[in-house]
């Protein structure tokens, strides 16, 4: 059986990276066209895999890092983490931020408006003093997002 002669078969070999692939060649493609496109891709895939290197290196060394500290705490029976050093609250200074409200139109549900604002249904009903979700009156005007006034 003979091959096809239209078939080729790129091997490159870069720093230790072996790549092989085969291509099927249209007509009129040199075979040089192939050999500078395989090159330009194996040296892209290189430059990509040393920087996965270098940030799989750094992570690595933080961890190291992490590990001396604690196993250093625990031989000198000292605690983990040091209550004085703890963050027992957070303080947010929120931007005022306008509320947004909707109408209710024929065959409108609390569902429908919590899905169309990505909100829930039960932020809905607090928002709005509702206790009945089944409860919505067409008209009625309902604040469908957060909002924060300073205050």
């Amino acid at each position: 059986m003979r091959a096809n002669p239209r078939a080729a078969t790129a091997v490159l070999v870069l720093s230790g990276v072996l790549l092989a692939g085969c291509a099927q060649m249209p007509e009129r493609t040199a075979n040089s066209t192939l050999a500078q496109q395989n090159l330009r891709e194996a040296s892209q895939l290189l430059r990509k895999q040393h920087e996965l290197d270098l940030a799989t290196d750094a992570v690595a060394n933080k961890l190291d890092r992490v590990q001396h500290i604690i196993n250093r705490r625990i031989r000198d029976h000292q605690p983990l983490i040091h209550r004085d050093k703890m963050t027992h609250s957070v303080n947010v200074i929120l931007p005022d931020t306008p509320c947004q409200t909707q109408v209710v139109h024929p065959g409108d549900t609390l569902s429908s408006l919590a899905a169309k604002y990505q909100v829930t249904v039960a932020d809905l009903m607090r928002w709005n003093g509702i206790t009945n979700p089944n409860l919505v009156r067409i008209g009625q005007k309902l604040q469908v997002t957060a909002c924060h006034k300073k205050g």
